[in-house]
């Protein structure tokens, strides 16, 4: 496909508004472009951080009985040391804005370091139950060293994983594959645990904002609580009987979840929120059809003109969502 910007120079220079040599020059310009691989590299060392971290686990598993665990132990403190000395050694100065290492594989050393602690940690806890029967304190331990690394050398990855480590010695499983699927959401306890969790996660993020010490970490606080948040209030909503409960709880979070897509001209956070009130509202209308004892027939036809008329209204809210954020056209 070509490029639109030399469409334009082209027809320009069709109406004789550029000369041929100018044209030339701009075509020159765009044919030689250079197309960045920044994010496609970064992927890539991402994901042969997170395999050289399992590859150590698979290789101390396979071969324990060989090596030895004192060996295990000490080779993967080692390892994890001189990453976090490198990083300290060759970090730049904390400062409360943004940071950009020189090294392009600081980020990465600083990562590896951290899940080389967690799986020394949990290789502890296995072979000797240095914690005894307390898992939720294993799951604590590495959350204050992982949160100074984070500010102190501005990795939103090890704040992620602090802040993975916080849900988890509460009880809550936040990978994406378990977030619905590894919890108990069926418990009062643990819904009502998560949506004060969120809030308070929400919270600190804000109050870091105001008081501008890394406000480009906001955007990971909210992105963490907003799904905590919403499964939540829908999981209350589907399995508690408490509709006038989990239901404002539900539109106080929509609705927070739009104004903040709104005031930062997010369509993320407007997607999301948009996914999860659709959720919420049907099951709300199916709910409501199946306990009124309509007949099987009539639920039917009414689903799927509900799913037709829904998918006309997702299309008409997309094709405007400028417009509902106050974005420029």
């Amino acid at each position: 496909m070509r490029n639109p910007e030399l469409r334009i120079a082209e027809k320009l220079a069709a109406e004789n508004l550029l000369s041929q040599e100018q044209l030339s020059v701009i075509s020159a310009q765009y044919k030689n472009k250079r197309f960045s691989l920044h994010w496609e590299l970064r992927t890539l060392l991402y994901l042969g951080v997170s395999l050289f971290a399992a590859g150590i686990g698979i290789l101390v598993y396979k071969n324990i009985d060989s090596i030895g665990h004192q060996a295990v132990i000490a080779f993967i403190a080692m390892l994890c040391a001189a990453c976090w000395i490198y990083c300290i050694k060759k970090g730049l100065p904390f400062t409360r804005l943004e940071v950009i290492h020189p090294s392009p594989f600081f980020d990465y050393i600083l990562l590896l370091g951290c899940l080389l602690f967690v799986t020394l940690e949990t290789y502890l806890q296995y072979q000797y139950t240095i914690f005894g029967e307390h898992y939720n304190l294993a799951t604590l331990v590495p959350v204050l060293p992982f949160f100074y690394f984070a500010y102190r050398f501005d990795h939103k990855g090890v704040l992620l994983m602090a802040l993975t480590a916080i849900a988890g010695s509460i009880g809550l499983t936040v990978t994406p594959l378990n977030l619905i699927n590894g919890n108990n959401f069926s418990s009062f306890n643990l819904i009502t645990t998560a949506i004060v969790f969120a809030l308070l996660c929400a919270g600190l993020g804000r109050y870091l904002f105001e008081v501008n010490v890394k406000k480009h970490f906001t955007f990971t606080f909210y992105n963490f609580a907003v799904h905590i948040a919403f499964v939540s209030a829908l999981a209350g909503l589907f399995t508690e009987h408490l509709p006038f409960v989990f239901l404002p709880l539900l539109c106080f979070f929509a609705f927070a979840g739009y104004s903040y897509a709104k005031m930062e001209k997010s369509l993320y956070f407007f997607l999301i929120t948009v996914i999860y009130v659709y959720i919420g509202l049907t099951y709300l209308i199916f709910n409501f059809l199946i306990t009124s004892h309509n007949s099987g027939d009539g639920v039917f036809y009414i689903a799927m003109v509900y799913f037709v008329l829904s998918c006309v209204l997702f299309i008409k809210i997309f094709r405007n969502y400028r417009k509902l954020l106050n974005m420029p056209e």
